[in-house]
């Protein structure tokens, strides 16, 4: 009976790699740009965006400053050390929806969609404290989900 074997997985472009790795540093220049810029009161839409579902006001403006300086500062420093492997463009697309998340939480003028944003800033957490797979960080995952 002739054996069967798994084919080979084809790695990911390293083209795509970079690209997918870099997002993260990106999407946190966006967000102190944007920051920066909505602290200006000149600058701010008057009304609400999505349907008055978001909201950008001085203090929601000072915050998604603020968190787009502490994500430079993170992938500024944790893109050299991930290397170019599938882990590291987990790790690049877990932040990027971290960041997502915490904006949309920083943004909302609205219970439900605060709510979504901090569900999803808890998910994406959970797989970030678990990125490298062994048994002490699967491990802190799940108390950080249990107790979190």
């Amino acid at each position: 009976m002739p054996q069967l074997q798994a084919a080979p997985r084809p790695g990911l472009d390293p083209r795509i790699s970079t690209a997918i790795r870099s997002t993260p540093l990106v999407f946190a220049l966006v967000l102190l740009g944007s920051g920066l810029a909505m602290l200006d009161p000149g600058l701010r839409p008057d009304d609400g965006i999505a349907g008055g579902l978001l909201r950008v006001d001085a203090l929601s403006a000072y915050f998604l400053f603020l968190v787009g300086a502490v994500a430079l500062t993170v992938t500024w420093s944790g893109a050299s050390g991930l290397g170019t492997s599938g882990a590291a463009v987990r790790y690049a697309g877990w932040l990027t929806l971290f960041l997502g998340a915490m904006t949309l939480t920083v943004l909302a003028d609205n219970l439900g969609v605060m709510w979504v944003g901090i569900e999803g800033t808890t998910i994406a957490t959970a797989f970030l404290v678990g990125h490298r797979g062994d048994r002490r960080a699967v491990e802190a995952a799940w108390k950080y989900v249990i107790l979190g």
